[in-house]
């Protein structure tokens, strides 16, 4: 869907976005989520509690909705 939107809007599967250089043309790198994050950050965030989770977001400074953190 992304290359399809791309090639439809910019005419091509390569452009710029705020300064990055885009290529859809490329195969995409798949993440496993929870890995990456506890790579990057050493939370396993499937054992993690909340309060582990929120200190974690403030010691990376990391702008959150602590409204919706309950």
């Amino acid at each position: 869907m992304y290359k399809y939107v791309a090639k439809k809007t910019f005419g091509t599967l390569k452009f710029n976005a705020r300064g990055f250089e885009v290529d859809l043309g490329k195969k995409m790198e798949k993440y496993d989520y929870q890995s990456t994050i506890a790579k990057y950050t050493g939370v396993n965030i499937e054992e993690a509690s909340l309060p582990e989770i929120e200190k974690a977001l403030i010691k990376l400074k990391i702008d959150y909705d602590k409204n919706g953190f309950k």
